[in-house]
């Protein structure tokens, strides 16, 4: 998960560990890719608006080097059209909007194995 906002972070954390998902997480893109070539994750759940390098970034990243194996969920609260465009362009699987619905995303993340 990569959420610049620090409350925001640990809350949504602690929510998908209470789900039973195992969750790493990063305040910034940059971070989020070491954390992503260490652990390989299955789904990455990324704020549009991170610093050092943002979410149309990092989605390109990830899809250059992991191709459509790890799902891709851009959660934003402000994007125009044209940021929707460019993430979905990206490689995005999914983009939910702030503030998110819990529900909305337990729907598009994959099982827990």
């Amino acid at each position: 998960m990569v959420e610049d906002h620090e409350d925001t972070r640990i809350a949504l954390q602690q929510q998908l560990e209470l789900d039973g998902y195992h969750v790493r997480s990063a305040s910034d893109g940059y971070e989020a890719i070491a954390i992503i070539e260490e652990h390989l994750p299955v789904c990455v759940l990324l704020d549009l608006a991170v610093p050092r390098l943002n979410g149309v970034e990092l989605a390109r990243h990830v899809r250059r080097r992991y191709g459509i194996g790890t799902v891709l969920i851009v959660v934003t609260g402000s994007a125009s059209q044209k940021e929707l465009e460019a993430v979905e362009s990206a490689g995005a699987d999914f983009v939910l909007r702030k503030p998110l619905d819990l529900t909305a995303l337990s729907r598009l993340l994959p099982p827990i194995t």
